[in-house]
């Protein structure tokens, strides 16, 4: 087990031993090591956030990103990574991407791809929290079910099931995304 340090000059953690965990979320000040997704997750990650990315960028809605730390709040640290992220261009403005350590914005969308190491608590936690500081939408993708949650709040939640497709909405205007060629994309690779 890796031992984290707060560096005090970045707020960024230094780990002491050799085996670095690559994924990471804070606390309340604590580093949390982070499962790692399963391949078919993380491919299924890679395709949602190539294909929202894609839309974004011919949009200039903003950019989508896998697996960045956000930091939502300092002192206490708290930050958290969603396996996709989109944040807006008038997000990105306001707080610009930085070269180097975590970046201190809040997305406006967070994803959250369910694999067998995440708890129902956990995500509980995640989606309250995603909410408190300002995250506008959060998507539970539950791969094994082939559904798509898409909360807009606490009490707002709409299901997609594989032959839905997921509406763009207020984030993507125009988007309309079969969730079908979603896991389709997956499948070439079983």
């Amino acid at each position: 087990m890796s031992i984290a340090v707060l560096n005090e000059a970045t707020a960024s953690p230094r780990f002491s031993s050799a085996q670095d965990p690559d994924l990471y979320e804070i606390i309340d000040g604590e580093i949390q090591e982070k499962e790692p997704m399963g391949a078919y997750m993380t491919l299924l990650a890679f395709a949602l956030a190539a294909r929202l990315n894609d839309f974004a960028n011919s949009r200039k809605l903003g950019i989508v990103i896998t697996e960045m730390l956000f930091k939502f709040q300092r002192d206490p640290d708290r930050g958290r990574r969603p396996d996709v992220a989109f944040v807006s261009r008038e997000r990105c403005r306001q707080t610009p991407l930085p070269r180097e350590g975590d970046w201190d914005v809040v997305p406006d969308l967070a994803v959250e791809v369910v694999s067998p190491t995440n708890d129902a608590t956990e995500l509980e936690e995640k989606l309250v929290e995603y909410f408190r500081f300002g995250v506008r939408q959060v998507w539970v993708l539950h791969p094994e079910h082939r559904r798509l949650y898409v909360h807009e709040s606490l009490r707002k939640v709409s299901v997609f099931n594989e032959d839905d497709s997921i509406p763009g909405g207020d984030l993507f205007p125009g988007l309309s995304l079969p969730l079908a060629d979603l896991f389709a994309a997956v499948a070439l690779a079983e």
